[in-house]
C-alpha cells in the first residue's frame, strides 16, 4: 500500500490509497468509513476500485497513484479525482476526472491530461509528474506536484494554478 490520504467528503470519511502486485497493476482504491470509529479497523471496508470509463482493468493506462480530490462543491457542486497515471510505459503524467458523485469514487467522463512533464527542469532525469496536492487560496485552485522521480537528485516540485474553476485547462 502506498500514498494514503485521508480525505473528509460531504460527511463521509474516505482514504485513497494506491495498492499492487506488481508496478505495472498500481491501482487506485478507496476505503470506506461505515461506523464513527475512525480508528477502528472493523468499520472500514473497500468500497472500490477507481477506473475512468473505457478503460479496462488490465489497460495499462488504468495504472494510477497518488490520488487527491479536488472538492469544488461549494462553487460548482463539483468534485474531481487528480491523479498520476500513464498514458503508456516509461510516462508518468498528472490526470483528472470529474467524480460523478462526491461520494462515488466513479469517474462521470474519460481522464483529462492536466500535467505532463515538458519543461527542461521536469526532464533531467525520468518524465514523472506525480504526489499531487490540492491547495486553495481566495479564488486560485493550486495543485502542487513533483517531478524527476523520487529517486532522483532532481526530485522537485511544481505548480499549477487555476482561476477560473476550468480545471482541465490549468497553467
Amino acid at each position: 500500500l502506498a500514498g494514503v490520504l485521508n480525505l473528509r467528503i460531504v460527511n463521509e470519511f474516505a482514504i485513497c490509497l494506491t495498492s499492487t502486485e506488481t508496478d505495472d497493476t498500481q491501482r487506485i482504491h478507496c476505503l470506506k468509513l461505515d461506523g464513527d470509529d475512525i480508528t477502528s479497523a472493523s468499520d472500514w471496508h473497500l468500497a472500490k476500485r477507481f477506473v475512468t470509463p473505457g478503460t479496462k482493468d488490465t489497460d495499462s493506462i488504468a495504472w494510477a497513484i497518488d490520488a487527491t480530490v479536488l472538492d469544488d462543491t461549494d462553487a460548482s457542486g463539483r468534485m474531481w479525482l487528480i491523479w498520476s497515471g500513464w498514458p503508456s510505459v516509461n510516462n508518468q503524467n498528472l490526470y483528472l476526472a470529474e467524480l460523478a458523485t462526491p461520494t462515488s469514487f466513479v469517474a462521470n467522463a474519460s481522464r483529462v491530461l492536466l500535467s505532463k512533464p515538458t519543461e527542461s527542469w521536469e526532464l533531467l532525469n525520468r518524465k514523472v509528474n506525480e504526489g499531487p496536492v490540492v491547495l486553495r487560496h481566495g479564488n486560485a485552485t493550486h495543485v502542487v506536484y513533483s517531478c524527476n522521480g523520487c529517486a532522483s537528485d532532481y526530485y522537485s516540485l511544481a505548480l499549477l494554478t487555476c482561476t477560473n474553476g476550468n480545471y482541465g485547462a490549468a497553467s
